[in-house]
């Protein structure tokens, strides 16, 4: 159990790093400014750019999709699980505390992962929980 805690942390500390520097690089940006350098940063097979948001994804962390809404008042860095942490949402808005919380229903399948990061994120003082933001969101 300790084994699986500690390979909590490892995936907790590599996401908010890549989080922490994606929000420094993307959110001092304006509009469209945040598109383009989302897609300079990022080969096309690894990002996709719409026209209101950009997504991308790192390839060291699999199972996590990062995007930006750029044109949606105050943009955030938004972070969705995939695979074993399916239905963890993370938000860094540039002014706020980093927001946690799990998307639940038809579809969501991260269970037990998911829960264990949002607790180690939140026990550790790193974001805290705001249940029902990611229903905002749905399923990315």
């Amino acid at each position: 159990m300790a084994e699986a805690g500690a390979d909590i942390a490892v995936v907790a500390n590599g996401m908010m790093e890549r989080a922490g520097d994606a929000a420094t690089r993307y959110l001092g940006k304006g509009g469209q400014a945040i598109l383009d350098q989302i897609e300079h940063d990022h080969p096309p097979m690894d990002c996709m750019i719409g026209r209101h948001e950009g997504h991308f994804r790192y390839r060291d962390l699999p199972d996590f999709a990062f995007a930006v809404m750029p044109f949606s008042g105050d943009p955030a860095l938004l972070v969705f699980g995939k695979g074993r942490f399916e239905g963890f949402v993370l938000q860094m808005p540039p002014s706020l505390d980093p927001a946690v919380d799990l998307q639940t229903g038809a579809g969501v399948e991260g269970g037990h992962h998911a829960r264990a990061l949002l607790n180690h994120l939140v026990m550790a003082n790193r974001a805290i929980q705001r249940p029902g933001m990611a229903a905002a969101y749905g399923t990315i």
